[in-house]
């Protein structure tokens, strides 16, 4: 980072970009959940799972962590990194993406997957579901009809998320979504009246 002709600082942009990600996720997920949500479901075994998990327990009182990987040594690590730092909110390793998910309050899915991974039997009325995918077009993790079926879609900009986010740009090309659809989040922040407190 430079200030006129001076180096300040350096750092890496990708750990600055999870970073950021996160919080971003964080603070949203924090207007939309209620206040007695307590159990995250975590997709992924990825630098972006861990912050994501580290930000929303800074945040909220979770009581348990829920993380399936397609990878399970990745995810074996993660929970026996995260448990003793999280104590006493149990870290658990699930086997499936069903175990993560059921009796979830919030559900972050932070991976590469390049077909949905999450699907309508995922879900239930209340969940607070973070797609934080990767960015490009032709990969999401949804479904379009998990999509179709949410309450809010919220998303950082509008301009950005129609740009590269696969799960609404897939659900579009499918006949399950349509512009009008989706919120900028700090839409979200300027009228409480937005704010809802369920996400599907």
């Amino acid at each position: 980072y430079m200030v006129g002709p001076d180096v300040v600082f350096t750092a890496s942009a990708a750990e600055f970009t999870i970073i950021r990600t996160a919080a971003c996720t964080a603070f949203a997920v924090d207007l939309l959940a209620p206040s007695d949500a307590h159990v995250l479901g975590v997709l992924g075994a990825g630098p972006q799972a861990e912050e994501h998990v580290r930000q929303l327990a800074r945040i909220r009182p979770l009581q348990a962590v829920r993380i399936a990987s397609r990878t399970r040594v990745r995810a074996e690590r993660l929970v026996h990194r995260l448990q003793p730092d999280l104590a006493p909110v149990t870290v658990e390793l699930c086997d499936h993406v069903e175990d993560a998910c059921r009796a979830a309050d919030i559900v972050i899915a932070a991976t590469s997957a390049v077909e949905p991974m999450l699907f309508p039997r995922h879900v239930h009325g209340g969940l607070v579901l973070g797609l934080i995918g990767s960015g490009i077009p032709t990969r999401r993790e949804a479904s379009g009809q998990v999509m179709a079926g949410a309450a809010r879609i919220v998303v950082e900009t509008q301009q950005a998320a129609w740009h590269e986010a696969g799960d609404l740009l897939i659900a579009e090309q499918e006949g399950h979504l349509d512009r009008t659809r989706t919120i900028e989040l700090a839409a979200l922040v300027d009228s409480p009246r937005m704010q809802v407190r369920s996400g599907y």
